[in-house]
């Protein structure tokens, strides 16, 4: 690994000016390796000077973890945050280049990857499963989205360079957010096929699609009939019902007393490799002063992959989860001329060339109506689409 850089589908950031990782207490420069005392406060007043109505020349890219979003929300970091642990990237690139489909010559090494002991077991998850089910039972919260990482170790051999060619090669399973960031000074690769937004703005107007309930398309020829299905399920409906609710507060939040969020649309269909899912779209207008940092401080991390309320479903995330989400179900911030986008990064791998491994979260979101082994099988399906769409290319 020698070059930092963003791909996406059709365009590559490259030449960085400037690039930081942040930690719980310090800063490092990832082209000279100089580290510095720095606060997430810092970070947080840092992020409300990107103002939101700029013609960003150069691209800057954020990579926020899932736990920055706990520092968000006046929640405790898990104690087992090391300070080795990037909370936050923050990229300032010089070039910005289109990019045309790879053509991979045959002996191009794909990646080896052997997962490692399934984790977690069903009879680990299960457990997971009903202490939390108990906490809706008790009116704590009313949805929770309980994850699990999952790991796999990489074949050695395996370049930067080759993975993310042939990542970006099999364009027809590509979903609207990936993006892969290659990070030499920290041994890492983030790999995301995320079909997400946390946010897009446009003119002035803010949208997020929130994506909850997934059926699998195995044996489903006819999509028509899937769909029906989806929409006939109690379970799938009630989940996008809340989440779409949190949303649409949470971006009123963001603009009040200014404008008011309404929902645009409430559920259409989205496919990804063997999962159909549903999302809603939410908009609200901005006033012209707002920044970043307002926006994140109110939305951040994204309703979907928390639970409602927010707050006391990531307290009770917090009890249930085994490791540190990391940047899975964080957020990718490009700030690019006009173009102000952020994705949330479900569908999402780290690569850490040090450890030769790959690791890749999961889950999914649990209300009354859920059952363990249920919500199991789709997790494990999860996993399965995006190691199947690594392995087929």
């Amino acid at each position: 690994m020698n070059d930092l850089f963003t791909r996406l589908p059709h365009e590559i950031f490259t030449h960085p000016l400037r690039a930081y990782a942040y930690y719980r207490n310090t800063r490092l420069d990832l082209l000279n390796g100089i580290s510095v005392a720095f606060s997430l406060k810092k970070l947080e007043e840092h992020l409300t000077t990107f103002a939101l109505n700029v013609d960003y020349k150069t691209p800057i890219v954020f990579h926020l973890s899932y736990e920055f979003g706990l520092y968000y929300n006046r929640l405790d970091l898990p104690s087992n945050i090391e300070e080795s642990t990037p909370l936050a990237l923050e990229i300032h690139y010089l070039k910005a280049t289109r990019v045309s489909k790879q053509k991979l010559s045959a002996s191009t090494p794909l990646p080896a990857l052997t997962p490692v002991a399934p984790i977690p077991s069903y009879q680990e998850y299960k457990q997971a499963f009903k202490l939390g089910y108990e906490h809706l039972l008790n009116g704590d919260c009313y949805q929770f989205n309980l994850t699990f990482n999952h790991h796999f170790t990489i074949d050695h051999q395996s370049r930067v360079n080759d993975l993310i060619d042939q990542f970006f090669s099999n364009s027809k399973a590509l979903a609207p957010f990936a993006h892969a960031t290659s990070i030499p000074k920290l041994n890492l690769l983030l790999l995301s096929n995320s079909p997400e937004s946390l946010f897009e703005i446009s003119k002035c107007k803010l949208q997020t699609r929130p994506i909850k309930g997934s059926i699998h398309l195995h044996g489903h020829i006819d999509l028509q009939k899937a769909w029906q299905e989806m929409l006939a399920s109690p379970k799938e409906s009630s989940e996008l019902n809340m989440i779409t609710d949190l949303l649409r507060n949470d971006l009123t939040k963001i603009a009040h007393p200014y404008a008011y969020a309404k929902v645009l649309k409430h559920k259409a269909r989205l496919l990804v490799p063997q999962i159909m899912h549903q999302y809603s779209i939410i908009e609200v207008e901005l006033p012209s002063a707002t920044t970043l940092g307002k926006v994140l401080e109110n939305i951040f991390p994204g309703g979907s992959v928390t639970g409602a309320p927010k707050k006391s479903s990531m307290r009770i995330l917090q009890k249930l989860e085994h490791s540190p989400r990391g940047f899975y179900t964080g957020s990718t911030i490009i700030l690019h001329r006009k173009k102000i986008k952020a994705s949330i990064n479900i569908r999402t791998a780290v690569i850490d060339f040090k450890k030769n491994l790959l690791t890749y979260g999961a889950g999914g979101g649990i209300t009354l109506l859920s059952k363990p082994q249920q919500e199991y099988q789709e997790m494990k399906l999860k996993v399965k689409s995006f190691i199947d769409l690594l392995n087929k290319i």
